[in-house]
């Protein structure tokens, strides 16, 4: 709706605690005042909901490396219903 967002962090990046205690922004997001508001709930959930699995992902990563698996997750089946796409490629 006319909104126009710049990446500053790459894909795949890891928030460290220090970049979430300091709110390091990692997009900008520019156009008219309505459609901000209009698309912002939507587009923070959406991030929220991307974020938390990747998370899971790289925490579950994390605790089988500790464990000496060298093996590699390409995806899963189970999605949630309406948001297979964003949480397997978001």
């Amino acid at each position: 709706a006319g909104c126009t967002a710049t990446w500053l962090v790459p894909e795949g990046h890891f928030i460290t605690a220090d970049e979430a205690a300091a709110k390091a922004p990692v997009a900008r997001v520019e156009g008219p005042t309505r459609a901000l508001l209009v698309a912002e709930r939507t587009a923070l959930n959406i991030l929220s909901r991307c974020s938390g699995v990747a998370t899971a992902a790289h925490t579950a990563m994390e605790l089988a490396r500790q464990h000496g698996w060298q093996g590699r997750v390409a995806g899963t089946r189970k999605t949630t219903p309406g948001f297979g796409l964003v949480e397997k490629y978001g």
